[in-house]
């Protein structure tokens, strides 16, 4: 699969305009609701089994939420990476919840936008390759040496 750098800043646009756009321009993000969905994301993740996602640091900014993670040595694969970052979105997701992964040699990122008719919350889980060097991806290395002119995927 080869995927142009700027394909994803595009994706994330569209979806925050389509959302905009079906709610009449009545959605939008609050620095200060990204707050208190950070530290729920925070919870969740703090109360989940050994299996799951570990956050390591979180930042609140004008762009969204940025939350440094990490998983358990238990974890072996980018499957149960991406099912433990999944779950965590998916219990903390409001009436509606996009997530675009993107990876590259240097990290897992999963970008993700969630709410409601009336407001959202916008943040990126971003896993760093070397927090989980125990984990096999192999075949996410070759995918990424085999993509032309793209340094992610």
């Amino acid at each position: 699969m080869q995927l142009e750098n700027n394909l994803f800043p595009h994706l994330q646009e569209a979806v925050v305009k389509t959302v905009a756009q079906c709610c009449h321009d009545t959605w939008g993000y609050d620095i200060q609701d990204n707050g208190g969905f950070a530290l729920d994301l925070r919870a969740i993740a703090d109360m989940q089994n050994s299996h799951e996602l570990h956050i390591l640091d979180w930042s609140v900014t004008t762009n969204g939420i940025e939350i440094q993670a990490s998983v358990d040595d238990a974890v072996t694969s980018l499957a149960e990476i991406k099912h433990a970052v999944y779950r965590l979105l998916g219990v903390v997701a409001e009436e509606f919840l996009v997530i675009l992964p993107r990876h590259s040699h240097e990290a897992l990122r999963y970008w993700f936008m969630t709410g409601s008719a009336t407001h959202g919350h916008l943040g990126e889980i971003i896993i760093q390759r070397q927090n989980v060097s125990h984990v096999d991806l192999s075949g996410l290395d070759h995918l990424l040496s085999n993509a032309k002119n793209s340094a992610e995927i």
